[in-house]
């Protein structure tokens, strides 16, 4: 019987082996991404000089957007509650409609505004805006007013709210406390962690490729099982042999040893990193996650403000204060900033602090135009299933304990992509022993 298991293991192996291997290498150099993204770009994260105070949104937002181009807009930003880290500022690309007041225009306008009077100016952009765009006074005053008082930037941020969205736009990175820019970073650029995770989720071939992840997924379950069973001891002296790598011995039989030892001792981890991987791979496992908890996927119904005069009572440092007193413990508050549409609230997201990772999010709406919260979502609140749902990334990828689980994660993955070359070596060493073995008996029959 266990010649059976054996040859089940072995054939398996060599079917999803390349791919196992794979996927631990790659598992294993993405552990720890965030922690060396940040090391490497530094500069780009952090600040060189802290001061005591950071600047108020409503004097920051200007001093960016006079950093942008004239095809950018502030989508959102993430304001951390470590006083040294910077803000990151997710851009949203722009198009320019035929008919929009230009950048240039907007400046000539502003030289203007020098020598004959801002007053004469204002009237003047009032009735081009509303002529050329459809725009009423009160929809430009409430674009300006979530920044702050109106000033040249925000001019500027005026002209880029005209035109159509289109997405994929760049993140920067800016000095709380100056304003300054400190890096830029194209989302939708490939990098070296990208085409690791490419790799690890899809083995860059797109949906064949997760088709055969999830294929192999099963086989390496019953990898791991028959594996089990090959390694189950008969008495308590094998036993004893099973459970420590024996270094006096030769090298095949460090080999042997370091496969079915250290695969034993990785096996439990490997079958969580299975598990928690079949969400990606089918729709089943993640309706398994709500039949499992008798939940039901949540449904957020989207939030419409009522109708106002189009004066906002507050700016985005009063916004995020105010997401603040509601959300105090949070690592960080990202902020959506309010279109010329009147019927979206501001939206804050943070990671919920209830539990035990930071993949799961409380988000608040806020109606900048009333000045008060008008929705509020707790993560602990959420279904079931979702709250199941959200673990599965941060126990996959050992985040679920911070820097501990981390390691743990990344030595498991180590020692498991070496599990096919000691694997592979062990049936050659049989190959070779079995070959030997049948030319000893052919020369026993000859003599």
């Amino acid at each position: 019987m266990k010649n059976i298991w054996r040859n089940i293991h072995l054939y398996l192996s060599l079917v999803a082996g390349l791919i196992f291997f794979l996927e631990c290498l790659t598992g294993c150099l993405l552990v720890f991404e965030d922690e060396i993204t940040e090391f490497v770009h530094h500069d780009r994260f952090y600040v060189d000089q802290p001061q005591a105070e950071r600047l108020p949104l409503n004097r920051l937002l200007p001093l960016i957007e006079q950093q942008l181009t004239n095809r950018e807009k502030i989508a959102n930003l993430t304001v951390f509650a470590n006083t040294n880290k910077t803000i990151e500022v997710k851009l949203q690309k722009i198009q320019q409609e035929k008919g929009h007041v230009s950048s240039r225009e907007t400046l000539a306008e502003n030289s203007i505004t020098h020598k004959t009077g801002e007053a004469k100016l204002q009237k003047v952009q009032q009735e081009k805006v509303q002529q050329q765009t459809g725009y009423t006074a009160g929809q430009e005053t409430r674009a300006q007013e979530i920044g702050g008082k109106a000033s040249h930037g925000e001019e500027a941020r005026t002209e880029k709210l005209k035109g159509p969205r289109s997405p994929g736009g760049d993140i920067v990175y800016v000095d709380p406390y100056t304003g300054k820019l400190q890096g830029r970073v194209d989302p939708q650029a490939g990098n070296f962690f990208k085409t690791m995770l490419k790799l690890h989720q899809t083995l860059l071939l797109d949906t064949v490729g997760k088709t055969i992840l999830g294929i192999s997924t099963f086989i390496v379950l019953v990898i791991l099982l028959t594996g089990i069973v090959l390694w189950w001891p008969k008495n308590v002296n094998i036993l004893k042999n099973r459970l420590k790598v024996k270094t006096s011995g030769s090298w095949k039989r460090i080999n042997h040893d370091l496969h079915v030892v250290l695969g034993f001792y990785c096996s439990f981890f490997l079958l969580v990193f299975l598990v928690t991987s079949l969400p990606w791979s089918f729709k089943w496992a993640n309706e398994a996650l709500y039949s499992m908890t008798g939940s039901k996927p949540p449904v957020r119904a989207r939030v419409q403000l009522a109708t106002s005069d189009g004066k906002v009572s507050l700016n985005a440092e009063e916004i995020l204060l105010l997401a603040q007193s509601e959300l105090p413990d949070a690592p960080y508050w990202r902020l959506t900033l309010p279109d010329a549409k009147r019927s979206d609230p501001v939206q804050v997201t943070s990671p919920n602090t209830q539990v035990l990772h930071r993949n799961g999010f409380d988000q608040i709406a806020i109606d900048p135009y009333l000045g008060k919260i008008v929705k509020i979502d707790r993560h602990e609140l959420s279904p079931g299933g979702w709250q199941l749902r959200r673990y599965m990334k941060p126990v996959h990828t050992g985040a679920i304990g911070g820097l501990p689980t981390k390691i743990l994660a990344f030595v498991v993955c180590l020692i498991s992509a070496s599990f096919p070359v000691t694997g592979f070596v062990l049936w050659m060493n049989r190959m070779r022993k079995g070959k030997k073995k049948k030319k000893m008996n052919k020369l026993a029959v000859i003599a």
